[in-house]
C-alpha cells in the first residue's frame, strides 16, 4: 500500500503600482481575487471560503498569503508534478500580481514575515491516537530533518547582503520546552516542526496524517523530489522499526548551525550523550541505514525495493556532491547551491549587497521571467516536469487516491451547463474528507441534496463519483422545475 503525500505552499505576492513600485496586497484583496475566479467557473467555493479545483486540491487565503494544497498524491513524482501545477494556477487566478514561491517575505513587504512550505504524509501507527509512538517518531525524526536541509535547502541572502545561509525556514521555527517541537493545532501563529491530526483506522493499524514545517520552497524539480522521497523511505524505516536511534540535544541550535555551514562537515549537531556529527555526516548514516533496511526488506517486499532503489541511488549521488562540491552535478538540481553558485558569478560582475538579494529574490519568481524558471529551462535534462505536463496537472486530478474523486465530482458540476445557470441557488460543503451539495448558500445548516464521504485517503472508485453527479443532476431538474 502507497503512501499519501501533499505538500501546501504558501506565496508570496506583491501588486504592481503604476509608478513602478510594489506593494503588499490585503487578505480581502486577495480574497476578492480568488472568489472572482469562481465566477469565471474556475472552481468550487467550500468551508472556510476555500476554493476547490478540478484537480482535487484548493486554494484560499491564509494570513494574508494566497496558499495552495495539492491532492492527496501518492507518489512523490506525483507530488512533484502537482506542486509545479499550483505556480501555474496562481499565475492564472492572479493575473496582475508578481509571485514569489520562497518563506521569507521581501524587501517590499512593510512587516517582515516568513511562511511556509508544509509536507504531509500519511505515517502508520500500531494503536490509535498513540501519544507516546507519536512522540518517539518526532524526536527520532528531528535530526534527520535538521541535517536534510542540505538537501532541500532553497538557500537565502540575509539582510546585510553579506552572508548565505543553506536554508530560509530553519531560523524561523519554534522550539517547546521540551527542547524539540510545539505541537499546536495551526501552524498560522506558531511554527512548529510538527504538527499531527487526522486520525484513521486501517484494520491492525491506523494512519495519522504527519504535517511538517521545517522544510524551505523549492524551485527545481530534483530537490522536491529527492526531499520527499527520502522522508518517504525514512518514515517506512520507522513503520517498520528500522530507524537508527538518534536524538538531537538542541534542534533549534542544529538547525541554525547546520543552515550556517557551507561546508556541511562542521560537527554542529549534538545528539544526546554528548556525540557531534556533520549534517554530511548525519545524512549519510541515514541514507546507509536506508540501504540496510531495503536490503533486510528484499526478501519480504519486492515492491518497496524497486520503489526506493532509485532513491537510494539519488540520495548517496547527492551526499557524494556536496562532500566535493561537485557544481556539476548539484547546479541544476540543489537549489541552494544553484541559488550561490549564481550569486557567486554575479559577485564578478557587482559586488553590491543590495544587488545579491534582489538575485536571490528573483530566483523564486515563479513567471517565466523568474530566475529560477530560466534556470530550470537551461537545466531542463535534470527537471522531472515539462511545462505541459504541469499545465495538464492543473485540470485532472491523480488517480491514485480519493482526490480523484473529489476531482472528477468537481470537473463534472463545472462542465454542467444547468449549474452555471443556477449556481446562485446551490451552495458546497466541500473539505478533504467530503463533498457536499447544499440548498442555498448556507453550507453548516443548509439542507444537504447530497453528500459523498471520502474517510479514505485511498479511496478510488470513480463509480463514487459518477452517482453523486447523476443524482446531483435530478437535484438540479428539481430546482429548474421549481422556478420555472
Amino acid at each position: 500500500m502507497g503512501r499519501i503525500i501533499g505538500l501546501e505552499h504558501e506565496y508570496g505576492i506583491m501588486l504592481p503600482l503604476p509608478n513602478g513600485d510594489f506593494r503588499v496586497p490585503h487578505k480581502y484583496e486577495i480574497r476578492a481575487v480568488i472568489n472572482k475566479y469562481v465566477l469565471r467557473n474556475g472552481g468550487l467555493c467550500g468551508r472556510d471560503e476555500r476554493i476547490w479545483l478540478a484537480n482535487g486540491g484548493c486554494v484560499y487565503e491564509d494570513s494574508g498569503h494566497p496558499e495552495y494544497a495539492t491532492p492527496e498524491c501518492s507518489s512523490p513524482e506525483e507530488a512533484v508534478l502537482y506542486s509545479r501545477a499550483g505556480d501555474i494556477l496562481m499565475q492564472e487566478i492572479f493575473p496582475n500580481f508578481l509571485f514569489h514561491k520562497n518563506n521569507l517575505s521581501s524587501e517590499y513587504a512593510v512587516n517582515p514575515a516568513t511562511f511556509g512550505c508544509h509536507e504531509n504524509y500519511w505515517t502508520r501507527f500500531k494503536k490509535y491516537d498513540d501519544e507516546e509512538q507519536k512522540n518517539r517518531c518526532y524526536e527520532l525524526l528531528t535530526p534527520f530533518l535538521a541535517s536534510r536541509q542540505i538537501i532541500d535547502g532553497a538557500g537565502w541572502v540575509d539582510k546585510s547582503g553579506e552572508k548565505f545561509m543553506i536554508s530560509q525556514r530553519a531560523g524561523v521555527l519554534h522550539y517547546g520546552q521540551a527542547g524539540y517541537r510545539i505541537l499546536v493545532s495551526g501552524t498560522t501563529m506558531e511554527r512548529p516542526v510538527f504538527k499531527s491530526d487526522d486520525w484513521i483506522t486501517d484494520g491492525r493499524y491506523c494512519r495519522a496524517r504527519l504535517h511538517f514545517s521545517a522544510g524551505d520552497a523549492n524551485i527545481l524539480d530534483f530537490a522536491l523530489f529527492l526531499k520527499i522521497s527520502v522522508t518517504d523511505l525514512v518514515l517506512a524505516m520507522f513503520e517498520d522499526g528500522f530507524m537508527p536511534d538518534w536524538i538531537c540535544h538542541d534542534p533549534q541550535e542544529a538547525f541554525g548551525l547546520i543552515s550556517r555551514d557551507l561546508t556541511y562537515k562542521e560537527k554542529v549537531m549534538v545528539l544526546d550523550g554528548g556525540k557531534a556529527v556533520s549534517a554530511l555526516e548525519a545524512q549519510r548514516f541515514y541514507c546507509n541505514s536506508a540501504r540496510k533496511y531495503l536490503e533486510s526488506e528484499v526478501r519480504k517486499n519486492s515492491l518497496k525495493y524497486r520503489k526506493f532503489k532509485n532513491t537510494i541511488r539519488l540520495w548517496s549521488r547527492t551526499l557524494q556532491a556536496l562532500s566535493k562540491d561537485d557544481i556539476g552535478w548539484l547546479v541544476g538540481r540543489v537549489d541552494h547551491r544553484t541559488k550561490r553558485f549564481l550569486i557567486e558569478c554575479d559577485i564578478k560582475k557587482s559586488s553590491d549587497p543590495i544587488h545579491r538579494r534582489k538575485v536571490d529574490l528573483q530566483y523564486h519568481k515563479i513567471n517565466r521571467y523568474g530566475l529560477g524558471a530560466k534556470v530550470r529551462r537551461f537545466y531542463s535534462k535534470t527537471q522531472m516536469v515539462s511545462e505541459e505536463e504541469a499545465e495538464r496537472a492543473a485540470r485532472v486530478y491523480p488517480s491514485g487516491s480519493r482526490a480523484r474523486i473529489r476531482g472528477k465530482i468537481i470537473s463534472g458540476v463545472l462542465k454542467n451547463k444547468e449549474f452555471a445557470c443556477l449556481r446562485d441557488f446551490i451552495g458546497w460543503n466541500i473539505d478533504w474528507w467530503s463533498v457536499a451539495c447544499v440548498l442555498g448558500h448556507d453550507s453548516i445548516s443548509g439542507p444537504k441534496a447530497e453528500t459523498r464521504w471520502l474517510y479514505d485517503p485511498l479511496e478510488t472508485r470513480v463509480a463514487l463519483a459518477n452517482n453523486f453527479l447523476k443524482r446531483f443532476k435530478v437535484f438540479l431538474k428539481k430546482i429548474y422545475g421549481r422556478l420555472a
